[in-house]
């Protein structure tokens, strides 16, 4: 089967086709302002795949919850216009297609447990960084985004309260974008790997602004740690590339859990009931990098459009 596969983030849409398990043609676009321009732009990429590939479907990983009955994406995110209407229907309606969304964070997870880094390994949190920061969780019988019935949901909660309350300070994307309006270049894109070679050059002000987002980071995958207890955390995204991100993540997080666990002791003690404070101890995350990095939302897309398919 091949599939036209999109994963709509909130600078870019990357694209691709999927056939026999593999991607090709891949290449990105700067989202689209509009639902009408998006509309412009896939119709714009279906019709020039169609003279190579015989396109069965659209597979798309996007931000928010999809709603399958309404046809409809919840939520906010960095692309407005996805959350307006009943956004897969028109897709749906418009282009004759079988036509699939799936939320980013869980098309990662998809990718992984099918193919990557958590491959058949249940109790995995899966953490995607992009414009803004994505979770999905796939317990020990594969289901994602199944709790099993011992994790607390009001802990689940606190943490990706937490994590939404941060999602400014611990994303590349964003703050990137600081720096730049800092600097009074707004009119100029600095992605993270400008960020990260310009740190590692020495520049103090870069520095000490990563450090506050590495700082940021880690305590919120300290608090997740806490909340859901996973086997691993497999943390995804484009900026996971750089290997020098992976590992000054992993820096700090040893330093959180070893110098301030008097600072993260309030989480822990908001999140557990007193007969279990003993219980739930802070303790060192271990984080594994996603396999398949900025690919992995649209392999999880082609998976999650194959196993809709076979339902």
């Amino acid at each position: 089967m091949t599939l036209l596969v999109l994963d709509i983030g909130g600078s870019a849409v990357k694209y691709g086709i999927w056939e026999n398990e593999q991607l090709s043609q891949q290449g990105k676009v700067a989202t689209p302002k509009s639902k009408t321009a998006f509309f412009d732009f896939l119709e714009e990429k279906l019709i020039s795949f169609q003279t190579n590939f015989e396109i069965k479907g659209i597979a798309i990983s996007c931000p928010g919850e999809v709603n399958e009955q309404l046809g409809a994406i919840m939520g906010l995110s960095f692309v407005p216009y996805l959350h307006i209407g009943f956004f897969l229907t028109e897709l749906r309606k418009y282009f004759k297609l079988p036509i699939t969304m799936c939320n980013d964070a869980k098309c990662v997870a998809l990718a992984e447990y099918s193919l990557g880094a958590g491959k058949n390994q249940g109790n995995y949190l899966y953490v995607v960084m992009g414009t803004g920061v994505g979770t999905a969780y796939v317990n020990e019988f594969g289901e994602i985004g199944e709790l099993p019935e011992k994790k607390k949901k009001m802990e689940v909660f606190l943490a990706e309260s937490i994590k939404a309350l941060n999602n400014s300070a611990i994303s590349m994307v964003q703050v990137s974008k600081k720096i730049a309006k800092k600097q009074n270049q707004s009119h100029v894109t600095f992605d993270g790997k400008y960020i990260l070679e310009k740190a590692k050059a020495g520049d103090a002000e870069l520095i000490s602004e990563l450090d506050e987002m590495y700082t940021n980071l880690a305590r919120v995958l300290i608090i997740l740690n806490l909340a859901y207890h996973p086997t691993a955390i497999v943390i995804g995204g484009g900026v996971t590339a750089n290997p020098q991100y992976f590992s000054n993540v992993l820096e700090k997080v040893k330093e959180l859990v070893q110098n301030q666990k008097d600072q993260l002791e309030k989480f822990r003690n908001i999140m557990a009931p007193k007969d279990e404070k003993k219980i739930l101890e802070i303790q060192l995350p271990r984080l594994l990098k996603c396999k398949f990095r900025e690919q992995a939302n649209l392999i999880g897309a082609a998976k999650y459009f194959e196993k809709k398919m076979s339902n």
